[in-house]
């Protein structure tokens, strides 16, 4: 049972007063129910063929930071929203809480880095003051052994402030992951947003970006991914244009092979006042193998007719017409396959402003392309010899005639 993990003794043991709502956060995670298909918001999603008896302990989970300019301490006492569900409980009950802020006026850049050892969840809250810029990173990892992942982080960017935030999720292939992004700009403020998912057995991602204020804007917001084996990405984008005049623009790029499976659901929802928004999602999927799952769940929720707003999804396979080109002029299928996939992935990936990140995700795609490649090339050479073989014994042949 998912419920052991993180036991009532465990709980007493570990918060020694506990405020109301991580309380209550606990008591739902005990008595709610795991997801199931049946839910709509899990419809994609299977949780019931997880092992959830062989997940690591768990622990604190602190995120190791760097940067200046920037106060991190521990929050007053954020509620960190509405509990969906029993994963989201979990997130909460368990979370080691923070406090970013960044002073109005500053510019600054931090980097973050979580590399889970054990089980854990991390809350934040991240305030970005009135006229202040901040480029924010944050890199994933953990160990090769069955982990939970927690997180849901609420960003508070002001008037006329600007976040750039950048998310490279690259855990190890046994970890289950359930992140919540909560974005809430004020007038006049700014948001460049870019998430990579690599790695990790399961990975649910929910970003949500909130235009509160008047002539907000999040002209790029980026996100990829690239599943194989047994790979599974849950993501979903919301737009929630609540103030006039805001924009945004949305694109979903990813790739899967082998057995992967992904799902994406792209949400726009322009509220009554909203006039004059301007708003753009769209999510395009490269299929690798017979094998892998997609599914594209796109909804757009319009109450104002002063608005623009529209969606684009599309499912592609790798053209076996193109690796025959390329292979014609004397590149090795492998090399073939990885200039298909890199050119299809290298418009999203190259928008990562962090180079050592950026080369990490190109050396992740590589890798998961040669994969099962020394499988295929003995086949293709096992056929080769048939073929030698046919035709050799095709020579020796003798025509008799009577």
């Amino acid at each position: 049972m998912l419920e052991n993990i993180f036991t009532q003794t465990q709980f007493q043991k570990r918060f020694k007063k506990p405020p109301a709502w991580r309380v209550t956060a606990f008591k739902q995670f005990q008595t709610l129910p795991i997801p199931t298909s049946k839910d709509e918001a899990w419809r994609y999603t299977d949780l019931f063929g997880l092992n959830f008896a062989t997940l690591q302990a768990v622990d604190d989970v602190k995120p190791h930071f760097k940067g200046h300019n920037v106060q991190i301490q521990a929050p007053d006492d954020e509620n960190y929203g509405q509990i969906l569900d029993k994963m989201s409980a979990w997130t909460r009950a368990v979370g080691n809480a923070v406090e970013i802020d960044v002073p109005a006026g500053a510019h600054t850049r931090l980097e973050s880095t979580i590399s889970l050892e054990k089980s854990g969840a991390v809350l934040q809250t991240v305030r970005v003051g009135a006229g202040a810029k901040l480029d924010f990173f944050e890199h994933y990892t953990s160990k090769d052994v069955s982990l939970l992942f927690g997180q849901k982080t609420i960003f508070h960017i002001a008037d006329n402030s600007q976040l750039n935030y950048y998310s490279v999720q690259r855990f190890g292939q046994k970890t289950i992951s359930f992140t919540e992004k909560e974005f809430h700009l004020a007038d006049k403020s700014k948001l460049t947003c870019f998430h990579a998912d690599m790695g990790g057995l399961l990975s649910r991602t929910t970003i949500a970006h909130h235009f509160d204020g008047k002539h907000t804007e999040a002209p790029e917001h980026s996100a990829v991914f690239f599943g194989s084996n047994h790979q599974h990405f849950d993501l979903t984008t919301q737009a929630l244009h609540h103030g006039t005049a805001t924009k945004s623009n949305i694109l979903v790029k990813g790739a899967l092979k082998d057995k992967a499976s992904a799902v994406y659901r792209g949400v726009i929802r322009i509220d009554k006042e909203a006039r004059q928004t301007d708003s753009y999602l769209q999510d395009r999927v490269l299929h690798l193998s017979k094998g892998v799952k997609s599914n594209s769940v796109p909804s757009l929720f319009i109450d104002n007719n002063d608005v623009k707003a529209s969606h684009g999804a599309t499912v592609s396979k790798l053209n076996d017409e193109s690796l025959f080109y390329l292979r014609s002029r004397g590149l090795s299928r492998t090399h073939a396959e990885q200039l298909v996939v890199q050119g299809f992935l290298q418009d999203v990936i190259r928008k990562l402003p962090h180079e050592r990140l950026r080369k990490k995700i190109e050396e992740d795609v590589q890798a998961k392309i040669n994969q099962g490649q020394g499988e295929i090339k003995a086949i293709e050479n096992a056929a080769l010899k048939s073929k030698e073989k046919a035709r050799t014994l095709g020579k020796g042949k003798i025509n008799c005639k009577k």
